[in-house]
């Protein structure tokens, strides 16, 4: 048993190869999450100057937003209508929604970052950063992380023992 998530990456380099170290180093270096293996195309490495680079870009930043919305519909769903509502929450799921809206907002990488920005430790891009991709695209790049989670034994034999 397998959990596949896919990160993209804005990362700075010389070229693919340097891009990638960076991503790996942070990978293995973050405190907030840690990964079995991580795989990394190396085909799906995208230099600024390839025309897929600001879709894919822009697409990813997108989907943070679309996490975040649908946390923000999930703490709706669960009665917080204004902000007041939050100093009812206990531990438990409506904290945890939050944690991760803010983890999202604030920069901290995790689980849920679609994109994220090693440049400007963000999962967003600002302006100031455009400009300097537009100015230097050989020293940009999209790179595509596959982090895996692999069961361990235990964990699978529950799920065969659950599953007979």
């Amino acid at each position: 048993m397998t959990l596949n998530i896919s990160h993209l990456f804005l990362a700075t380099g010389s070229d693919g190869r340097t891009a990638h170290s960076h991503v790996l180093h942070f990978l293995d270096q973050t405190t907030l999450v840690k990964y079995d293996r991580i795989q990394i195309v190396e085909e799906h490495i995208l230099s600024a100057e390839n025309k897929k680079f600001w879709p894919n870009l822009e697409g990813s930043i997108l989907e943070n937003r679309l996490v975040i919305d649908s946390l923000i519909n999930e703490l709706t769903e669960c009665g917080v209508n204004r902000l007041d509502d939050i100093k009812k929450f206990e531990q438990g799921y409506q904290s945890k929604i939050l944690h991760t809206i803010a983890h999202l907002l604030d920069g901290f990488f995790g689980i849920d970052s679609c994109f994220f920005n090693l440049i400007e430790d963000s999962h967003w891009l600002s302006t100031a950063l455009k400009e300097k991709i537009v100015e230097n695209p050989d020293q940009y790049w999209l790179v595509e992380a596959h982090p895996l989670f692999e069961a361990s034994q235990l964990d699978r034999d529950v799920v065969s023992q659950h599953y007979k």
